[in-house]
């Protein structure tokens, strides 16, 4: 309605063509750029009319309305009024899935976790055997978190080395993150 308003009201001044066009044209704009479906709002736009003079112009104004709220809005109308009320929507054109969670969404939240002072042996039969449950674990000391193992560190560990403790031999740096973190920020890109 606001679209085929303005439409209306800028009839007069646009340059030729039927004044009755215009409202249908600014209609179309409205509706492409304000829901971000360009192709859509011309073709409901056709539908009304049956006017196939019409289509080029629906097309070109939807279209350009639509890269213009895609350019200055960060949000489409329909997800704005989700966002406000605090649920995190991410952008429509983006297929990122660890953009659409939080850390605290998929950790874990009791930590099964490796003694610093347990032998590299005692761990590849106790965590990393057939009864295997997570692919890396963290290791603390006291209490404090020192790093986090996996299968591919032990991989690199010689077989004489697999009877000092863990804290001998050496193991990852554990990452910090904060848990109301989306995932893309918190955890690096693995296959970018």
């Amino acid at each position: 309605m606001m679209g085929a308003s303005v439409g209306a009201i800028a009839a007069p001044y646009m340059p030729d063509g039927e004044p009755a066009v215009w409202p249908l044209i600014f209609m179309a704009a409205a509706l492409g750029g304000m829901m971000r479906a360009p192709v859509m709002a011309a073709v409901f736009a056709f539908e009304l009319t049956g006017d196939a003079n019409a289509l080029l112009p629906l097309l070109a104004a939807a279209a350009v309305a639509y890269g213009f709220t895609v350019l200055f809005m960060r949000r489409s109308i329909l997800t704005e009024k989700i966002a406000r009320r605090g649920y995190h929507i991410y952008r429509e054109y983006s297929i990122d899935p660890l953009e659409r969670h939080h850390v605290d969404d998929v950790m874990t939240r009791a930590v099964e976790t490796i003694d610093a002072k347990t032998t590299v042996a005692e761990v590849l039969r106790d965590y990393f055997g057939a009864r295997q449950k997570y692919r890396a674990y963290p290791v603390v000391d006291s209490g404090i978190l020192v790093g986090m193992v996996d299968r591919t560190l032990f991989n690199e560990i010689p077989a004489e080395k697999t009877v000092l403790p863990l804290a001998r031999s050496s193991h990852r740096r554990a990452p910090k993150s904060r848990c109301r973190k989306r995932l893309a920020e918190a955890w690096p890109p693995v296959s970018r």
